[in-house]
């Protein structure tokens, strides 16, 4: 599942299709922050692929037949990159394009699967389609989906127009803030955090006392944290909220009476040596190197 270095840079020339979602902030899966870090180079865009890239990608030939089989009227084609005629930012990596017989382009053909059955296609697969419709000037997409392995089902969406007013200057204003490396938005998790102030590990110890918002929130984060099971998202946020603070205040650490109750830590990656994948590419030299085997031993962990 592994995607070559020429496929990473060639999702760093623009905002394709799966990216506007992620660009206009409605992404499930990822954040603006997150989008612009690996836009700028400044975040290693380091995803290969999953299970679920991977069926996805090896059901499209399969879903293709079966849309040829049903619309035996159509000829459908495929196409490589392309980028938008007046904005090169935009550019659109189509599954298909639906001709006629005489040649003509019609509209867009995308593949899907899913595990649960929807009955509208959700926003960010919209949004995906609307961004391909507008690159490629075409009226109409055809959206199939692949329900739970076992159920075929086709949605048609029209070209709205106001994708073009609306939503393209927006994704326009986005890939400026990446030209310009300029990291304006919101956080919405210490990832993100992470992200925006990549290159600042700086701060100081600030001494607050329990009058002050920030020892509030800390008191509210401890709170949230002890019922973590209802309130994560709660207590997330909150420490969103203050690291950010303290970010911009030039804050590494929060004290008071004495006490630390809130510091910054920034872990760097590293790398580590993968062990199963040396073990399987190299099986008698991880035996020849195999060392004393670990001893066995029965402990019982009692939770706090």
């Amino acid at each position: 599942m592994n995607k070559p270095q020429e496929w990473h840079d060639e999702r760093r020339q623009g905002i394709g299709g799966s990216d506007v979602a992620a660009a206009l902030g409605v992404s499930p899966w990822k954040s603006q922050l997150e989008l612009w870090g690996e836009k700028t180079g400044l975040v290693p865009d380091d995803f290969d692929g999953n299970e679920f890239t991977y069926w996805g990608e090896a059901l499209e030939q399969i879903l293709m037949d079966r849309f040829n089989a049903d619309h035996k009227n159509l000829v459908m084609g495929g196409q490589k990159s392309r980028p938008h005629k007046d904005h090169p930012c935009l550019r659109a990596n189509v599954d298909g394009i639906i001709y006629e017989h005489d040649g003509d382009a019609l509209g867009i053909w995308e593949a899907k699967t899913a595990s649960t059955e929807f009955t509208e296609v959700p926003v960010h697969y919209q949004l995906q389609v609307q961004h391909y419709m507008y690159v490629y000037d075409l009226p109409f997409a055809i959206v199939s989906v692949l329900f739970h392995g076992n159920l075929y089902k086709e949605f048609r969406i029209e070209r709205d127009p106001k994708y073009a007013v609306i939503l393209v200057p927006q994704l326009l204003n986005f890939w400026q803030k990446v030209v310009d490396k300029l990291p304006v938005f919101k956080p919405t998790s210490m990832k993100d955090l992470g992200i925006k102030y990549v290159t600042d590990t700086e701060g100081e110890v600030c001494k607050i006392d329990e009058t002050t918002w920030y020892a509030m929130t800390v008191q509210k984060i401890q709170r949230a944290t002890l019922n973590s099971k209802n309130h994560k998202a709660t207590a997330e946020k909150l420490k969103v909220d203050l690291a950010q603070s303290m970010k911009q205040q030039g804050h590494k650490s929060l004290k008071l009476n004495g006490k630390a109750v809130a510091t910054i830590v920034t872990v760097k990656d590293s790398k580590a040596f993968d062990m199963v994948k040396f073990k399987k590419s190299e099986p008698k030299l991880h035996e020849a190197y195999l060392s004393k085997q670990r001893k066995g031993y029965t402990s019982l962990r009692v939770s706090k």
